[in-house]
């Protein structure tokens, strides 16, 4: 089969079932995104990987705020179609197209292989209430941002009318997407590699300045992609004083 990956961070949620699917050496698998990452194992076969122009570069000083996010998501989309007609151009037909729908990149898979099942990963839709917007009474949301949270969902709503079929990770993601989609989306957890997170009573771990960590000391952990309000910090930070002498910080 052919088989085209799109995700803006290739290959994201995409990891274990490319490696999969590239064992079996039975598929061509090409990858779209604006960047690769590493984090694929050094042995999986060769995976085609396109680089698309996403044209951000532009200021948009000159565009409504609310429609920011929507015109980032034409100009990834712009960039995608224009590497999917490439492909076709030299020969190539996917059989089924895997797409992130969060970032515009597939609103024009369609027109360019309209016969090709197109399969979206529905990660999320925004909402201004009992979602991730309004859940910090020290940062209160305000009636612009919860009129640009509704603007920002545009994109994904034009994604939704081009897929055939979604995945979700998890119910209440799923739960999420307007009602008129939800039956057009199937719940599939990301799965967990049980090969990494797995119990090890030998394990240390080395902090910067030296010191090693074992089992049987009392951790916390925090992890995040970036140290922000939005993911917690502050009130980690917050926190932090209660700890009592004893408890390290990871």
């Amino acid at each position: 089969m052919n088989i085209l990956f799109i995700h803006r961070f290739f290959p994201g949620q995409f990891k274990s079932l490319i490696a999969q699917l590239a064992s079996c050496r039975q598929h061509r698998i090409v990858a779209i995104g604006q960047a690769v990452e590493s984090s694929l194992d050094p042995g999986t076969p060769s995976i085609t990987h396109l680089k698309y122009n996403d044209k951000n570069t532009n200021k948009f000083n000159l565009i409504h705020p609310y429609l920011i996010h929507t015109e980032m998501a034409v100009r990834n989309g712009q960039g995608v179609a224009q590497m999917l007609t490439r492909l076709k151009a030299g020969g190539f037909t996917p059989d089924i197209i895997l797409a992130h729908i969060g970032w515009g990149e597939a609103l024009y898979c369609k027109d360019i292989f309209p016969g090709t099942p197109l399969l979206g990963y529905c990660e999320f839709y925004y909402h201004s209430q009992n979602s991730n917007a309004d859940f910090d009474p020290e940062f209160p949301m305000t009636q612009d941002d919860a009129l640009r949270i509704r603007t920002q969902n545009a994109p994904l709503l034009l994604s939704l009318t081009a897929i055939d079929c979604g995945i979700s990770p998890t119910p209440w993601q799923k739960s999420l997407f307007p009602l008129e989609y939800q039956n057009r989306i199937e719940v599939l957890h990301e799965g967990v590699d049980t090969d990494v997170v797995a119990p090890d009573p030998k394990v240390a771990l080395t902090l910067p300045d030296g010191r090693e960590l074992h089992v049987g000391q009392e951790i916390i952990t925090y992890a995040a992609r970036n140290l922000e309000p939005y993911r917690g910090f502050h009130s980690l930070c917050g926190q932090c004083r209660k700890f009592v002498g004893g408890v390290h910080i990871a």
